[in-house]
């Protein structure tokens, strides 16, 4: 209580009574707006912490794109640089097989023009030509004819290449394809004496494709299975199908031959290239083409002197 002399003022005790709560709630707010401050900075020294370990992953992710960047730009002058080897190969054997048919055919006229003229080059009369000469040109005139028509027979294979139509896709059943196959090639693997299997899992198992560019491509892979084991010792050529895991149909050919090198693997897709004499040597070109107008792909595992398998992916 204050007393001013002998007056009293109520007002002033009241305030007096609450003074040292006015000190006590002073207090109490600075203390509240500095435990404040304090945690703003423990928060501020958390995100700078926080900013500087994320800018370090994005450092580390910079440069393992910069990484895969400069991996890219290399396989990138990889592919170039096999496509200009493929075309350079392709040209190369293109030019071997017109070189091979044309240089023939122009020595075989040459020499038969020569045969129907004297010493002079003037053109002999037919009494003048010996019966010995005229077999020899007739063997000549079909030795050209064999070689023209072998070139002919190049040209269409080449245009084969370019003139693939386009799938006329349907469900099918494997099983069904199988036995069009089965059926087509009976007789020829049992007169070779080649064992033939085929097993479709699940045996309801069917696709969405072109029935007939797929019968082509497998009889394409038998005919070739078929000749690369026509001197093994017991041949066995097996055809299957399975839906794996992932949903992919796989049609897989394998023969027990004496497989494929590891150099000709490498160049077994290039259009006419071929190991056979007398092969054209666009099965398998033309075999990938159909699988990649199907929107598969074709592989092929081979162990030398052991095995081959193509197998068709879907």
């Amino acid at each position: 209580m204050v007393r001013f002399g002998k007056e009293h003022f109520p007002i002033i005790d009241r305030i007096n009574t609450f003074y040292p709560f006015y000190k006590i709630s002073q207090v109490a707010v600075f203390m509240f707006i500095n435990a404040g401050i304090f945690y703003l900075r423990i928060l501020n020294f958390r995100y700078e912490e926080e900013l500087g370990r994320k800018n370090a992953e994005l450092d580390i992710q910079n440069k393992e794109l910069r990484t895969q960047k400069g991996k890219i730009e290399k396989h990138k002058d990889e592919l170039i640089s096999r496509e200009i080897s493929t075309w350079q190969k392709l040209v190369s054997i293109i030019s071997h097989e017109i070189v091979n048919s044309a240089i023939p055919i122009t020595n075989l006229a040459g020499m038969t023009g020569q045969m129907l003229e004297d010493e002079s080059g003037t053109v002999l009369k037919p009494s003048g030509i010996g019966e010995e000469t005229i077999e020899d040109i007739h063997h000549s005139i079909r030795v050209i004819e064999s070689r023209t028509q072998a070139l002919v027979n190049f040209v269409k294979a080449t245009r084969n290449l370019t003139q693939i139509p386009s799938p006329n896709k349907r469900r099918f059943s494997v099983a069904e394809l199988f036995d069009r196959i089965s059926i087509l090639y009976h007789a020829k693997l049992k007169e070779a004496g080649i064992s033939f299997e085929k097993q479709v899992t699940p045996p309801d198992l069917v696709i969405e494709a072109d029935l007939e560019l797929i019968e082509q491509v497998i009889i394409n892979l038998i005919r070739n299975a078929v000749e690369a084991i026509h001197e093994i010792k017991d041949p066995r050529i097996s055809l299957n199908a399975v839906k794996d895991d992932e949903g992919q149909v796989k049609i897989s050919v394998s023969d027990n031959g004496e497989g494929i090198s590891n150099e000709t693997l490498e160049k077994i897709f290039i259009p006419f290239y071929s190991t056979k004499p007398g092969n054209s040597g666009i099965g398998l070109s033309l075999s990938r083409q159909i699988m990649m107008l199907h929107n598969g792909q074709i592989e092929v595992k081979s162990g030398s002197g052991d095995y081959t398998t193509f197998t068709l992916v879907f």
